[in-house]
């Protein structure tokens, strides 16, 4: 999805016009602290899936899990998601 980025950073332009367009500072705050979750979250998800083979093994059959051509439904299980695996 690289191809992607680009697009969502022109995306991105309408949020920040609004925080520069925020009435009052603590609006203001409140955009930079969520912007910053989002940044943060984001950063910890895509590292972590990089860096852990557990994050990529997660769709490996083994004794503790099916395949996921097996059991579709494990993709919106929320007991084990893959990127905390």
């Amino acid at each position: 999805m690289l191809d992607v980025v680009p697009a969502l950073f022109i995306l991105l332009t309408v949020p920040l016009m609004s925080l520069r367009a925020a009435p009052s500072s603590t609006a203001r705050s409140a955009m930079i602290a969520g912007l910053a979750v989002a940044v943060l979250w984001g950063g910890f998800v895509n590292v972590r899936a990089g860096h852990r083979l557990s994050v990529m093994l997660w769709n490996w059959p083994s004794p503790t899990n099916v395949s996921i051509e097996v059991d579709p439904g494990r993709v919106w299980d929320w007991s084990d998601p893959q990127f905390l695996r």
